[in-house]
């Protein structure tokens, strides 16, 4: 067996996990996810179950792309934005200017964006928007939501989250992410109530789904639907770039 095999690898152990999961962290490494404790033996039979995966992440790794999603080119901002989660269609008009600071402005009333600077400085404002909006928006309905039944919600925030629809602490704090945005509005809703449920359950235990069908009946059929979501058309080529 080379030498470089098997590579360095931690087992952490967490509460949410349903099943054990083998994931590349880019600051961690790779990482054997568990609910249960598990022998060392164990994880290194795991380990060599998914070596072709683990060599072919690895490798990408260390090689990153030096190029962007072709699909989409970095100084060309989008024409139209639709958000169908809010059924919101916005337009985004481009206005290039000498000066060096990037601005968007906003037209709620007109559904409007108007961005000035260089191409590529679009995206990060757009980011900062998307998040605001998000805020705006869809933090409202969880706590609407968190009041209708009662739960303990203590805080809520968004964030640009690729791995994540959302997340729940301990201190019963929940943050969104604002890829949300591209979601059908039932499956905001069902976010949502996956979200604040884990208020009551904080695992994903058996108890954790049947009440989360209990509150929101359907719940496991759009959990299942929203799985591979990014890759549907409604998820715009350029969105890569944010």
């Amino acid at each position: 067996m080379p030498e470089n095999w098997p590579p360095p690898f931690q087992v952490r152990l967490s509460q949410r996990a349903k099943r054990i999961l083998v994931s590349i962290h880019p600051k961690r490494g790779l990482e054997i996810v568990t609910p249960k404790r598990i022998s060392t033996q164990q994880a290194l039979n795991i380990v060599h179950q998914h070596r072709a995966w683990i060599e072919k992440k690895l490798q990408a790794q260390r090689h990153p792309a030096t190029h962007t999603d072709p699909a989409w080119p970095t100084h060309q901002p989008p024409l139209h934005i639709h958000l169908p989660a809010l059924n919101e269609h916005w337009q985004l008009l481009h206005r290039p200017t000498t000066t060096a600071r990037a601005q968007l402005h906003i037209d709620s009333a007109q559904h409007q964006l108007t961005f000035s600077g260089e191409g590529e400085q679009v995206w990060s404002l757009l980011q900062r928007w998307f998040i605001a909006h998000t805020k705006l928006q869809i933090l409202p309905m969880l706590h609407q939501l968190a009041r209708a039944h009662g739960d303990p919600l203590q805080g809520s925030g968004a964030r640009w989250n690729h791995t994540r629809w959302g997340s729940c602490s301990r201190a019963g704090r929940i943050n969104l992410s604002a890829r949300l945005l591209w979601l059908e509005p039932a499956e905001v809703n069902y976010v949502l109530h996956h979200e604040l449920n884990h208020l009551h359950h904080f695992d994903h235990s058996p108890v954790f789904w049947q009440s989360l069908e209990a509150r929101l009946p359907g719940a496991l059929s759009l959990d299942r639907g929203i799985r591979h979501a990014h890759k549907r058309a409604s998820f715009p080529a350029w969105l890569k770039l944010v």
